[in-house]
């Protein structure tokens, strides 16, 4: 099946997002920065970094081979990332580092970009099963 415009950029800003959090990963675990002043919110920020580094490359994985359940882990990854989003407007909001209204403003793009990109992968699915099962 072939994949469209909007397929291989979702396939590439997850393949350059999951670049920099392995740098991050690397930076916080190996190099001693913490994301937070507080030790509690740098472990659950680093705990999350690498189970949205696995979504993330599972998200690829299927879309690349445009597997039947891409639709499921679209709404995995990007539901969670906007849990992610959600926790760091909340530990910024704790530290009162002033940034959760660009952090607010991101979780609505993300939402925006999920709903359209869900409605066209799955345009796309259903267009291909209609042609399978043809005669």
């Amino acid at each position: 099946m072939k994949k469209t415009w909007a397929v291989w950029a979702i396939i590439a800003l997850f393949a350059v997002s999951i670049l920099l959090e392995l740098a991050t990963d690397y930076e916080v675990l190996l190099g001693g920065h913490a994301y937070y002043s507080s030790a509690t919110l740098s472990l659950i920020a680093v705990l999350s970094l690498n189970l949205d580094i696995i979504f993330s490359a599972v998200l690829i994985y299927k879309l690349f081979y445009l597997r039947s359940d891409a639709l499921l882990w679209t709404n995995i990854e990007f539901g969670y990332s906007v849990i992610r989003l959600l926790f760091q407007m909340i530990a910024d909001t704790l530290l009162n580092t002033g940034t959760s209204i660009a952090n607010g403003i991101e979780v609505l793009v993300l939402i925006l970009i999920w709903r359209a990109f869900y409605n066209h992968l799955k345009r796309l699915l259903s267009s291909t099963l209609d042609i399978s099962e043809s005669p």
